[in-house]
């Protein structure tokens, strides 16, 4: 899937610019809830494991100024977030 913005950012070119990225994306994917009775993909991104080291490398605290914008941190958001498994039995 390819997420594009008006200025033709894409999760490809981002990923070029900043490899970390991708590495997030790869943890988001590996996550695992079989061994857990429930799993909250909100409690994980929120406390800190991916939102906000995806500020460090896209949106206004990015390094590469190409990637300091508001388009570039939902973009990631975006590709991470969707990358971690559906909650299940947590209330949300």
């Amino acid at each position: 899937m390819t997420f594009l913005d008006a200025e033709g950012l894409t999760w490809e070119i981002m990923v070029e610019l900043e490899p970390r990225l991708n590495i997030l994306w790869l943890e988001a994917r590996a996550v695992r809830t079989e061994r857990n009775k429930y799993f909250c993909a909100n409690t994980l991104w929120d406390a800190g494991r991916f939102k906000q080291r995806i500020s460090r490398l896209a949106g206004f605290d990015a390094a590469n100024p190409k990637l300091r914008n508001a388009r570039a941190s939902g973009i990631a958001c975006i590709k991470i977030y969707a990358a971690l498994s559906s909650c299940w039995n947590c209330g949300e």
